[in-house]
């Protein structure tokens, strides 16, 4: 069974849970990151006690955390606490990330998709849909990411999408 490592939360507006191995977090509008007594080693565990990010969702994955920022840019971290903007490869705002199978997967504003396996390199993908995408999640072998006026999209890959 993982262990709770770290604990994001501030506000009693949640807008994502991440979980990685040995970690789960929870991302509110403005994220505190606090530290829980005999947590485990995660790829999050350098995170500063106290320190604030302006995060929307966050994920990590082999020693790297990468994360959607209030500003709908895509920012990545080795330590959790220096983050580095990447090139999304998109104008339009993110909201959520997920990762699963080796790709991280980010959704957005006008059924923007990108992925990446590194969490660096991005690339955009057709998501079928010009709905504001707002969560992603892994389950079941699928990918499926939601949006606004029931917009709900999936794929096995990643890459390739399919509207439901």
């Amino acid at each position: 069974m993982n262990k709770l490592t770290k604990l994001f939360v501030r506000s009693w507006l949640l807008l994502g849970l991440a979980h990685g191995p040995s970690s789960l977090g929870k991302v509110a509008p403005r994220v505190e990151i606090l530290d829980l007594p005999h947590a485990s080693a995660s790829c999050s565990n350098s995170l500063n006690a106290g320190a604030t990010h302006p995060l929307r969702s966050v994920t990590c994955a082999d020693g790297l955390s990468v994360a959607v920022d209030a500003h709908g840019r895509i920012l990545s971290s080795t330590n959790a606490s220096t983050w580095v903007p990447q090139d999304a490869g998109t104008v339009f705002s993110l909201y959520a990330i997920s990762y699963a199978n080796g790709l991280f997967v980010v959704v957005g504003n006008e059924g923007a998709i990108v992925t990446s396996t590194d969490g660096v390199h991005w690339i955009p993908r057709d998501s079928v849909t010009d709905d504001r995408l707002r969560g992603i999640a892994w389950g079941n072998g699928r990918f499926v990411a939601v949006g606004y006026g029931g917009a709900i999209v999936t794929s096995k890959d990643g890459m390739h999408w399919k509207r439901r």
